[in-house]
């Protein structure tokens, strides 16, 4: 059904953009760009997912990437102060 389908949807966002968070605390920056980027695939509106992206981007020195990546997090939420 429709509810569980989005509620899946909504956990596997949460659980792959933490875990792009504890690979990024351990410095393993490829996996939480993988896992940051799935996370942005399934649900594009969830801010944390662009911002860890974004955060992996910079790790990895692809700032261009990262920038424009971290722009997409602040357009979804343009008061966030972490993200500025």
């Amino acid at each position: 059904d429709m509810l569980e389908d989005e509620q899946e949807s909504q956990l596997l966002t949460v659980c792959l953009t933490n875990r792009a968070f504890a690979y990024l605390k351990l410095g393993h920056h490829e996996e939480a760009l993988a896992d940051a980027t799935k996370a942005a695939e399934v649900n594009p509106k969830y801010t944390k997912a662009w911002f860890r992206k974004g955060l992996a981007l910079h790790a990895l020195k692809r700032y261009r990437e990262a920038a424009q990546t971290l722009g997409k997090a602040l357009d979804l939420e343009p008061k966030n102060d972490q993200i500025k």
